[in-house]
């Protein structure tokens, strides 16, 4: 689901560090005045992924009045944000520009874990649900989540798997199903991404050690055809180091 789902996008553009906190002070007064003893709030867990390479100094979080202080790099994520109250304000922050959000929105329905991808200069930023599994044994949960809207479909093969992942469309679209993990043989994996339908010149390769029952996500990150630091690449997310 797309980030900004509950805050539109022509709004985005005024969401000033100014106004937030006076939008954040407006609502808390009228919680205040409409108290209701038999309100329950939902908690959700967040974890942010910086997979904006427009962002390569880090990008801030921002909940409900206060800022994390630390910046996410590029091509990182953070921890679980943990007990998040359903409905509240969030937003993120390029690092260049702390004075204006990239984007925002709420955190989505409680009870549940999320990854937001913070990506395309904050517009296309999205949100999936983590759906965490328990691998066999032997077994690492392995999910794939595409990133770059300038990538479009593309096709995963796993080393350790005769099965591939075809057709992976960018996970910001409207209408796109959620990354579901499925487990992977834990031990040496490598990971190419083609484009779809093709088998030669893979667009990106990545390599590494899943550990037995561990949860990961790989992500397309980067920029079709990109040089530097914003060609297209392939990030991990370790969620069970993140959950810890």
């Amino acid at each position: 689901m797309r980030l900004d789902y509950y805050l539109p996008k022509k709004f985005q553009g005024y969401l000033s560090t100014g106004f937030v906190l006076f939008l954040f002070a407006v609502l808390l007064s009228s919680c205040l005045k409409n108290d209701d003893d038999d309100y329950v709030p939902k908690y959700a867990n967040l974890l942010a992924v910086n997979a904006d390479p427009n962002a390569q100094g880090g990008v801030y979080f921002w909940y409900n009045g206060t800022t994390v202080p630390t910046a996410i790099p590029y091509s990182d994520n953070s921890a679980y944000y943990e007990n998040l109250v359903e409905g509240a304000s969030i937003a993120f922050f390029n690092a260049s520009n702390t004075s204006t959000a990239m984007t925002g929105g709420s955190v989505p329905m409680g009870d549940k874990s999320y990854s937001v991808y913070v990506a395309g200069k904050g517009d296309s930023s999205f949100v999936v649900e983590d759906k965490m599994i328990t691998p066999a044994a032997g077994n690492a949960a392995i999910r794939f989540v595409n990133a770059s809207k300038s990538a479009g479909a593309v096709d995963v093969v796993f080393s350790t798997s005769t099965e591939k992942l075809a057709n992976v469309k960018f996970h910001g679209s409207e209408g796109q199903a959620n990354p579901e993990f499925k487990g992977y043989t834990a031990g040496a994996t490598e990971v190419n991404v083609y484009e779809t339908g093709t088998t030669t010149n893979p667009l990106a390769t990545y390599t590494f050690t899943p550990v037995q029952g561990s949860s990961y996500s790989l992500y397309l990150r980067g920029v079709k055809n990109g040089t530097g630091t914003k060609v297209l690449g392939i990030g991990k997310v370790d969620h069970t180091e993140a959950a810890k």
